[in-house]
């Protein structure tokens, strides 16, 4: 028998937070089934989209959101760096709010941070995070920079184009190495002047989300490359926030995010997305493996976590750092609620007086089972900040999911405006001082002006910042 929660679709916008172990079920009798109600709700009120980072790359998630999309008239695009998979194009300097909105210095700034080089501000670590976001900048300032393709060729091909010395090129292998992956990436790299219409026409642009009810999945399964998955996402994350802050409330669509196997993203910048998603009606379903997890980006981000997710489900594998939470946060037991009204529980529940870790491990011993706490309560959800016991089971026929586990992917043929993943990008080869028919460029330096500012910068980054690198010790 199952034990069902309610869970207000309203809660989903003080973010979500699932633990849950391998085969818990977290995906496929939690998310799958989450996520296909909300696209039904989408549909119905047309006023949400539905995003999906899934970092495991798991077949039968993905098919259920195409499926479920279909079924309710929504628009549905995929985005993947999976070798001769089908895939929309998502270029992110061709985001219409990146040029029209964003300044050089921000957008330097969210690359910075989504290729994993804001170290922080502690002693030396600023000065390694200023100097690739002052190469970034640089490189940005040229009007014919469209793709990480060019720019990687820019910067690997005129080390001091911009007038940096000699040590701020060597201080940037990082930088160097996440272009160079970047790069050869052909769905990150389309562009009008080297990918058809038809393929530009249907990328993938983050504003569409907020304009139009629709479902996005990016099947980043980062065991291939876990690179290439970690800056995607964090990418993705940052363009959705950013175009979310610049348009008005009244304009965008709720926007429901969900990451699957989030452990893989997780990094102390990061928690400033969790932290202003919700001011934007952007609900994040974060889901990892267990509490653990999350404090490998310090105690301070799992704890930002912990405060700014309203809703909290614990499946199987719950680990130490969990029973503890578990069982500071249930003073008086687990309650295993046997009816309930729009007005709060009824009196027909079953307290649990004592809380142990055998317990815990116990009520959530099966797929399926496990702890849920809603600090909010709307509609239904009226369980007063307790945990609850909740047990959940396949939405459809185990002979269905079997078959959406192993369906065959869409084919490019089938799909007007995708692409296949090729591992070259478009327009490979070309030198960075030619254009797309060969000619040579006729903006090949930024303004004299800019590369006396961006000297002087570097100038003083250089001499005030300290130096750790072996070569100055």
């Amino acid at each position: 028998m199952t034990h069902p929660y309610y869970l207000h679709r309203r809660t989903l916008l003080q973010h979500l937070m699932l633990h849950g172990a391998t085969g818990s079920g977290k995906t496929a009798l939690v998310l799958i089934p989450m996520l296909e109600q909300l696209i039904n709700l989408a549909s119905r009120h047309e006023d949400s989209s539905i995003v999906v980072l899934d970092l495991k790359g798991d077949p039968a998630f993905f098919h259920s959101m195409r499926i479920a999309a279909k079924r309710r008239g929504l628009r549905f695009r995929w985005f993947t760096t999976k070798l001769r998979h089908s895939t929309f194009g998502f270029n992110p300097f061709l985001q219409r709010h990146f040029k029209r909105d964003m300044t050089k210095n921000q957008a330097a700034e969210m690359y910075a941070k989504a290729f994993g080089l804001d170290f922080g501000n502690l002693y030396g670590a600023s000065y390694f995070r200023d100097l690739a976001v002052l190469v970034l900048r640089a490189l940005l300032e040229l009007p014919e920079i469209d793709s990480f393709a060019k720019l990687s060729l820019y910067a690997k091909k005129h080390p001091d184009f911009f007038d940096l010395p000699k040590k701020a090129a060597e201080q940037t292998t990082h930088l160097h190495a996440s272009l160079d992956a970047l790069a050869t990436i052909e769905p990150l790299n389309v562009t009008p002047d080297t990918t058809s219409e038809a393929i530009c026409n249907n990328a993938i642009d983050v504003s569409d989300v907020f304009e139009e009810p629709q479902v996005l999945y990016f099947y980043l399964p980062s065991t291939l490359e876990d690179l290439i998955s970690f800056t995607t996402s964090k990418l993705f994350g940052y363009l959705l926030l950013t175009a979310a802050s610049m348009r008005p409330p009244k304009q965008r669509k709720k926007v429901f995010f969900c990451v699957d196997e989030f452990q893989r993203i997780v990094s102390q910048d990061f928690a400033v997305f969790v932290q202003q998603a919700r001011a934007f009606d952007i609900g994040c379903i974060l889901a990892t493996q267990t509490t653990a997890d999350l404090y490998s980006a310090g105690d301070d981000f799992a704890e930002v976590l912990e405060e700014n997710t309203g809703t909290k489900i614990d499946l199987t594998g719950i680990g130490k750092r969990q029973s503890e939470r578990l069982i500071e946060q249930s003073p008086d037991g687990i309650r295993l609620l046997k009816s309930f009204s729009d007005k709060g529980p009824s009196e027909q529940e079953q307290v649990v007086k004592s809380l142990t870790y055998d317990e815990l491990t116990h009520i959530t011993a099966h797929a399926g089972r496990g702890l849920v706490r809603t600090a909010m309560p709307y509609g239904l959800t009226q369980c007063g900040g307790r945990q609850v016991r909740f047990s959940a089971d396949f939405h459809i026929p185990a002979s269905e999911y079997q078959r959406r586990l192993h369906a065959t992917w869409p084919a490019e043929i089938d799909n007007p405006g995708t692409l296949t993943v090729t591992g070259t990008p478009p327009g490979a080869g070309r030198s960075a001082s030619e254009s797309p028919s060969g000619e040579a460029s006729e903006t090949q330096s930024a303004p004299s002006q800019q590369k006396s500012l961006i000297k002087r910068v570097a100038a003083r980054i250089l001499r005030d910042q300290p130096q750790v690198t072996q070569s100055e010790e």
